[in-house]
């Protein structure tokens, strides 16, 4: 508790933001469980709230992982990118519900505990077909949680930014488990490609966009290091914003103009 941090304070745009963010899950988890059609009438109630609350969270997780590299091709998108641990940590939330189902379901049963039994289960661990894909969910659901626990500004201060945004990388970790969470569970006995469809796409656009950033940029930096780099003229800042720029090493440097001085990071 000793350590001194100035909190980010809420806005106006932060409670539009995370409005917005509410709104769009709210309708996703509606049309899911209410509009779309169940094509297989086998599916129990519960496993289709948890399919409802998977879908959810892994399209959340493929929003979030696009902010960046929009943010870096299209200045336009840097307000999403501002608030971007509220979408995490919301994202998390919409996770929970997911593994609640699935363990509530398939092991309330279990002769042994629950969680032994998810744990334990399934020892098919040297084979592709059969894999424990439920050892992927549990730890991409820890990455998460490690995540939104860790989102608060005193953590960033705490750990300091360049521990904070390592750890934070484990976004990456998270996402690759969740593909193959889905990619070895359900899409294995999908009867409807609906998911497989929104699965394939949402991993594809993930990719994609985080290729044309690298390649963008890479066209940008310059081929030798210089002791100046140009950021923007003078008459283009605006008191209370900042200009991004790449410098020749392969960072970026965000140069503000507060008061009638300018400041970077």
């Amino acid at each position: 508790m000793s350590v001194k941090y100035v909190p980010v304070q809420w806005n106006p745009n932060k409670w539009l933001y995370d409005a917005i963010m509410l709104a769009a899950v709210a309708a996703f988890l509606w049309v899911f469980l209410y509009l779309a059609p169940r094509h297989d009438p086998a599916i129990s109630a519960q496993i289709h709230n948890a399919r409802a609350f998977g879908a959810c969270a892994f399209m959340m997780l493929t929003v979030i992982l696009c902010i960046g590299p929009l943010a870096r091709l299209d200045r336009r998108f840097l307000p999403l990118l501002y608030n971007r641990r509220h979408f995490g940590v919301m994202t998390a939330l919409v996770a929970l519900p997911h593994a609640g189902f699935i363990i509530n379901w398939y092991y309330a049963f279990s002769s042994i505990n629950k969680y032994v039994g998810l744990l334990g289960a399934n020892a098919s661990i040297g084979q592709v077909a059969g894999f424990p894909f439920e050892l992927l969910g549990l730890f991409a659901l820890i990455c998460l949680l490690i995540l939104a626990a860790t989102s608060h500004d005193f953590w960033l201060k705490f750990l300091t930014p360049p521990v904070w945004k390592r750890l934070h990388y484990l976004v990456y970790a998270a996402y690759f488990a969740v593909v193959g969470h889905v990619a070895l569970g359900i899409l294995q006995d999908q009867r409807d490609h609906t998911v497989t469809a929104l699965f394939l796409g949402g991993a594809a656009v993930v990719v994609a966009l985080h290729l044309g950033a690298w390649w963008s940029e890479s066209k940008d930096t310059p081929d030798t290091a210089g002791a100046w780099a140009k950021v923007a003229p003078t008459a283009a800042f605006r008191e209370g914003y900042a200009r991004i720029a790449r410098l020749p090493g392969g960072d970026r440097v965000a140069v503000f103009l507060m008061e009638g001085q300018l400041s970077a990071i």
